[in-house]
């Protein structure tokens, strides 16, 4: 293989383009926990705000997350990354850190192991395609199970309320 030295390459490296398209990535993460308020105010395009909330309810399965990362970062790639990553510090200097409220499908699980029929039956009322049965089952499972026992069932209820309710 001949490589004449007089060759200028034209433009960044493929390695530079890389980690460009990472920072881009890591960036529109960090948009992703901002509400759609606090994106307009970052005066994002707006096929930029539906693809990040696309992102957040998207779920992490078979890589559908990271795609819509990937893609997210195609879209900012038109936008003044330093601008906008100045703006965002900004943003997020002046908001204070409240924390996140819990989800509906986790509010939903918690009221569930806390009061069982009652919650169960304004659930059914509100989702009547959700299966009454295995939610007495968790309830009950939880309420006989030891601690560390507990947490994984909550966790299998919030999983199984999910797809349900977010």
């Amino acid at each position: 293989m001949d490589i004449d030295s007089d060759q200028e390459f034209d433009g960044p490296s493929k390695s530079q383009r890389k980690r460009e398209a990472h920072q881009l990535q890591d960036l529109g993460t960090r948009l992703s926990s901002c509400t759609e308020a606090q994106l307009r105010v970052l005066q994002l395009p707006e096929k930029t705000i539906k693809a990040i909330a696309e992102y957040n309810r998207l779920p992490n399965s078979h890589g559908a997350r990271r795609r819509q990362m990937q893609f997210i970062g195609k879209l900012m790639r038109k936008s003044d990354f330093e601008q906008l990553n100045t703006a965002l510090e900004r943003l997020e200097r002046t908001e204070p850190h409240k924390p996140k409220p819990l989800s509906q499908s986790k509010q939903w699980a918690a009221d569930i192991l806390l009061n069982g029929d009652q919650d169960i039956n304004s659930l059914m009322a509100s989702f009547p395609h959700i299966e009454r049965q295995k939610l007495r089952q968790f309830y009950r499972d939880y309420h006989a199970a030891d601690p560390e026992s507990q947490h994984k069932i909550r966790v299998r209820l919030h999983a199984y309320l999910r797809p349900f309710l977010n």
